[in-house]
């Protein structure tokens, strides 16, 4: 039967069958743990795959000594084909006789037929898979993965974009989290996979806050730039170091600001209240004066630049737009502090003789 099965000629195949009356030759087993099915699979012949399963559709094939099942087999005949050959045909008729064996799953990582698809980046599968047996997109490894935690992994973007977007998936396979407590977006993060990480913030139905089972954030996870405000994330660099600094750094320009103000409008030694130079100040023709003024006003200028650079890091999300205006800030806060120092020594300097 295995032979014939792996020719494929339908009258000898049709023969055995006959002669078959326990079905015992259906189901046995060489030493590969491969049964006729399997042998028709590999050989790529549909008219021999269909007389077995015809001849007794309720068995369950299960896999070889290697855990592959007759479906697995034709989902990678069928990719390595390119769908020629009949691969493609026996692999949709596989899925529509016989759905249970995309359950089916491999020793080793515990992997279903979808994982496999998904790893492989075969978009035709994966289709396939849901229209005969949508359930399993469900189903997880041996690490609590699903499906889709195996498909960020790899540089296949348009497939999970095509995923995405034409197939309806539940919350728990677009956000569900492996024993490690990472989602498929958290995956796609830690493996730097840029283009797949975006993919998946894009989508309005991806947890972009969620957090890992020790308190780890998704964005945490994301080491590169992008414009995180149109992804909807709203995270910040360094946040709380961050907001510590400007905390303390728009105390001091407020501080600066008053005072460069407050001197600014009360100029020292007053204002001429008689005179032809009524109104005007009365140290307003010494050259200290002057210097005091202008050092006053830079003082102001300096002290504001800083505290709007400070305001403006609340609307920033790009790392380095952020680190640009914390930067100016503090400049800025330290030539205000030099300006208030010079209007100070200036105003000495005018209103005392020294010896």
């Amino acid at each position: 039967m295995h032979s014939a099965a792996w020719v494929g000629v339908p009258e000898t195949v049709k023969f055995y069958i006959g002669a078959d009356t326990t079905k015992k030759l259906l189901t046995k087993v060489d030493r590969y743990g491969e049964t006729p099915l399997h042998k028709a699979v590999a050989n790529h012949q549909f008219q021999a795959v269909k007389l077995l399963i015809e001849a007794d559709p309720s068995f369950q094939y299960g896999a070889n000594n290697t855990g592959v099942t007759p479906l697995l087999l034709a989902i990678r005949e069928a990719k390595l084909l390119n769908n020629m050959r009949d691969s493609g045909k026996i692999r949709t008729y596989l899925l529509e006789m016989q759905p249970s064996q995309s359950k089916v799953r491999t020793p080793d990582n515990g992997w279903t037929a979808l994982h496999h698809a998904a790893n492989d980046g075969d978009l035709s599968a994966i289709e396939d898979i849901f229209k005969f047996c949508p359930e399993c997109s469900e189903l997880i490894d041996h690490e609590g993965k699903n499906f889709l935690h195996v498909a960020v992994l790899h540089p296949y973007v348009q497939v999970v974009v095509h995923i995405l977007g034409t197939i309806d998936l539940a919350t728990s396979i677009l956000n569900g989290k492996d024993r490690n407590g990472n989602t498929p977006l958290h995956s796609a993060a830690l493996s730097e996979n840029q283009g797949m990480t975006l993919c998946l913030l894009y989508d309005r139905r991806v947890d972009k806050m969620t957090v890992k089972t020790k308190g780890h954030r998704v964005v945490d996870a994301i080491n590169f730039d992008y414009d995180r405000k149109k992804a909807g994330v709203r995270n910040r660099v360094d946040q709380k170091d961050l907001k510590e600094q400007s905390d303390f750094d728009l105390v001091v320009c407020a501080l600066i600001a008053t005072v460069s103000f407050t001197a600014g409008i009360t100029v020292p030694g007053g204002y001429n209240s008689e005179g032809p130079n009524k109104g005007l100040a009365v140290l307003s023709k010494k050259m200290s004066f002057e210097a005091f003024c202008i050092s006053n006003t830079l003082a102001l200028l300096f002290s504001l630049v800083a505290m709007f650079s400070h305001f403006s890091t609340r609307c920033l999300f790009n790392k380095n737009d952020i680190k640009f205006q914390v930067t100016l800030a503090t400049f800025c806060t330290l030539a205000a502090i030099f300006a208030m120092m010079l209007a100070f020594i200036r105003f000495v300097h005018g209103n005392i003789n020294f010896k």
